[in-house]
């Protein structure tokens, strides 16, 4: 047993911005997996917590992980340039109250974010 590693948890999610999400999943070959039990993302996200006031929140990667569909990313402060996730993966647990939802929903763009999920 004392041989044995504990894999590093880097590409467990919890309370992350889009941009830590395309971090991670950049550098966790494209896998990360976001589990929370409040909901937190949706404050973060989808309620614009990080985005300038009336911008409209950036929810981009993960509407393509959803699909796998390739994310590139350019900054004009990244020196490299644009940085691309090929076939992002993001497993999605959450256990949230059905208010949050609620909440969360009316707050949506409608790109068909909620309608990526199964519901239970």
């Amino acid at each position: 047993i004392s041989t044995l590693s504990i894999p590093s948890a880097d590409f467990i999610l919890q309370d992350a911005t889009a941009e830590h999400m395309f971090n991670t999943l950049s550098q966790n070959n494209g896998y990360a997996v976001l589990a929370d039990s409040e909901g937190t993302v949706f404050a973060n996200i989808i309620g614009g917590r990080y985005s300038n006031a009336g911008a409209t929140p950036n929810i981009d990667i993960m509407l393509k992980a959803y699909p796998n569909e390739v994310y590139v990313k350019g900054r004009v402060s990244n020196e490299k340039g644009s940085t691309m996730v090929k076939r992002p993966v993001m497993t999605t647990i959450l256990t949230v109250q059905p208010t949050v939802l609620i909440q969360a929903n009316k707050k949506s763009d409608d790109k068909g974010f909620f309608a990526r999920f199964l519901y239970s």
